[in-house]
């Protein structure tokens, strides 16, 4: 993932590409994106299986509590870490997208989370997603809208003589 999104970087800036091109549109990076959303969410749950011994079946990996509470925690952190490149960068777009993974995150800690049992665990994802979205609040706010550039006439003052 990372040699495409170089190359697709390289190839998008070269002189080569002409500007109605795809590669200089949002779908290869959105679909990026997406590829290292699934890769990540891969990861983790390969690192469930390995450091806690759940087993490697779709069932055991969606029932286990360490899995769903590490999905929380990571997705906060991928929103976040969204949310505050976006600011650096005044890409309102991606700052969004940050705030919809945390959106999605607070749905699933309700709708799953809170179904299932484990109260020390279930305290430490809350906890530990309530602080990153309270610090994500904070250091990364909502960048501002686009404006058109407007160019600014100077008015030469009349001067009586």
């Amino acid at each position: 993932l990372a040699a495409c999104m170089l190359w697709w970087q390289r190839a998008r800036h070269s002189n080569l590409v002409r500007d109605g091109s795809w590669l200089r549109g949002r779908v290869p990076g959105s679909a990026l994106g997406i590829a290292t959303f699934v890769a990540l969410n891969t990861v983790w749950l390969r690192v469930a299986h390995h450091w806690r011994g759940i087993a490697w079946d779709a069932g055991a990996l969606a029932e286990s509590f360490f899995v769903q509470a590490g999905y929380s925690v990571l997705w906060t952190v991928l929103g976040v870490l969204a949310m505050a490149t976006a600011h650096r960068r005044r890409q309102r777009l991606l700052w969004q997208i940050g705030a919809a993974l945390l959106a999605l995150t607070v749905c699933k800690l309700l709708l799953i989370d809170l179904a299932n049992s484990g109260g020390g665990e279930r305290i430490v994802a809350f906890i530990a997603v309530g602080a990153l979205m309270v610090a994500g609040g904070y250091f990364a706010p909502m960048p501002p809208t686009a404006t058109p550039q407007t160019t600014q006439t100077e008015e030469s003052p009349h001067v009586a003589s």
